[in-house]
C-alpha cells in the first residue's frame, strides 16, 4: 500500500482487503453461472466450474490477504 500511494493506512488496507474479498465473490459467481450457459456450447476453452471452484478454495485458505 504504501508504495502505491506512497503512505500506509490500517482503514485503506482493511477495505483495500474488503475489495479484494468481494472481487472473488462476484469472479466465483460469474464462473458458476457461465459454468452452467457454457454447457450448451461446443467449443469451450474455459472450464468455468473448475475456475470457480479454484477461486472458492483460494478463499478457503485465504488468498485474498497479503
Amino acid at each position: 500500500m504504501q508504495s502505491y500511494f506512497g503512505y500506509y493506512e490500517e482503514e485503506q488496507y482493511a477495505i483495500f482487503q474488503d475489495m479484494k474479498y468481494m472481487n472473488m465473490l462476484r469472479e466465483c459467481s460469474w464462473g458458476l453461472l457461465h459454468s452452467v450457459l457454457a454447457k450448451k456450447q461446443v467449443n469451450n476453452s474455459l472450464d468455468y466450474y473448475k475456475h470457480a471452484k479454484h477461486l472458492i478454495e483460494r478463499l478457503q485458505q485465504g488468498f485474498n490477504q497479503f
